[in-house]
């Protein structure tokens, strides 16, 4: 509602005020940085009338909170599996942990911090671990993205088993142990197939971290994947974080850019509906 603040020097027993409130209407100044967008209210005045009880009393107009454009922070966290059911698929070992170490770079240069729709703000962090049946986080949330593809782009091949629960119950903690506020996703990058559960399950430890209000997207590296295994780990509606996401297109080994695209959609849609971060539909995809 528009706020109105009456003042004057002489004393009145009551006022009768009718108006129509302006009209408001955000507008983006095209001369801003990239990703940022300044704001001006043009305002249109309607009607104001006002009985006051003496001549010099007067009538200013504030504008309440609510027109500030909201703050919406996204954080997103990748696992990256390296163990020998992923990196074994081609030949040389390395070349698969390489086309992911291509992906997320394409995947992060697209995050830009930006005014959506002149409503909400949104800022990105980013974070990441890689695992077999070690982990080995490689990267905090941070905000910088040299900062973090310099850290990414120095992982390697880990090689022997495959402990995806313990993989997932350590991004929970960083993601916790940072005290991330804003949206949290993890990207899990994993064909799937596992070789023991020592942390729990990858279905408890994904159950957990959507407990945390974490959303987990599961994308395969290649087209040999164990379907059912990554299904465990994406949130519901699988139409929404699974929906055959890959890290290259079919039988190419052309980075799958619609994959990038479509999960990036999802994430911002979830944070810019109206009412604030919400849960996502399959909708969001269309």
């Amino acid at each position: 509602m528009l706020l109105l603040k009456l003042s004057g020097t002489c004393a009145f027993s009551s006022i009768a005020v009718g108006y129509n409130l302006f009209e408001n209407v955000y507008k983006s100044e095209s001369n801003q940085q990239p990703g940022r967008q300044g704001i001006h209210l043009v305002q249109e005045s309607k009607s104001h009338t006002v009985a006051p009880l003496c001549s010099n009393l007067t009538l200013s107009t504030q504008f309440p909170h609510f027109l500030q454009p909201r703050n919406c922070p996204i954080n997103v966290y990748f696992i990256i599996d390296t163990s020998e059911s992923v990196a074994l698929q081609t030949v040389p070992i390395q070349s698969l942990v390489d086309q992911i170490k291509q992906f997320i770079p394409m995947f992060i240069n697209k995050l830009e911090s930006e005014l959506y729709q002149s409503q909400v703000y949104i800022t990105w962090q980013f974070g990441g671990l890689h695992y077999s049946d070690v982990v080995e986080i490689y990267s905090p949330l941070t905000s910088s993205k040299d900062i973090y593809l310099t850290r990414l782009l120095a992982i390697n091949y880990l090689g022997r088993g495959t402990f995806t629960d313990c993989a997932i119950s350590n991004m929970t903690e960083q993601i916790q142990t940072q005290m991330a506020s804003g949206v949290n996703f993890a990207i899990v990058i994993t064909d799937g197939h596992v070789t023991g559960s020592p942390c729990g399950g990858m279905k408890v430890q994904a159950e957990r971290a959507r407990d945390m209000g974490i959303k987990l997207f599961a994308v395969a590296p290649s087209e040999n994947v164990y379907e059912q295994g990554l299904r465990e780990i994406a949130n519901l509606p699988h139409e929404l974080y699974r929906n055959n996401y890959a890290i290259t297109q079919k039988d190419t080994l052309e980075i799958d850019e619609n994959t990038i695209d479509r999960i990036i959609q999802a994430m911002v849609r979830t944070c810019t509906s109206p009412d604030g971060p919400r849960k996502a539909s399959p909708h969001d995809l269309a």
